[in-house]
């Protein structure tokens, strides 16, 4: 389902559901949850980055930045998606802050 935006969503919450849908991915090779991936990181980008800031905002609802809504994970989420999606792989691996 898509996500209620009559209140906040936080970029750490998409970065949750797109690693989780990449994980499942990874379990099954079923395309469709790699497809809904993308869709929730495009979905991310509408909603948390404009020609304001090159930071993502606090939430759907702010326009500010801050570090506490986990948009590092979002950011990581998207990168790890870009990666998997064009078959790069990079020797060091992705190091997360909280995971």
């Amino acid at each position: 389902t898509e996500p209620v935006t009559d209140f906040p969503v936080y970029p750490g919450s998409l970065g949750d559901v797109i690693h989780l849908l990449m994980n499942a991915h990874d379990l099954t090779s079923d395309e469709v949850y790699l497809d809904r991936a993308h869709h929730f990181a495009g979905m991310a980008l509408e909603m948390f980055f404009d020609k304001s800031s090159p930071l993502p905002k606090a939430s759907s609802k702010h326009r500010h930045y801050e570090a506490i809504t986990r948009a590092d994970n979002l950011m990581m989420e998207i990168l790890r998606l870009y990666l998997m999606s064009n078959e790069i792989e990079i020797q060091s691996g992705l190091v997360y802050t909280e995971r």
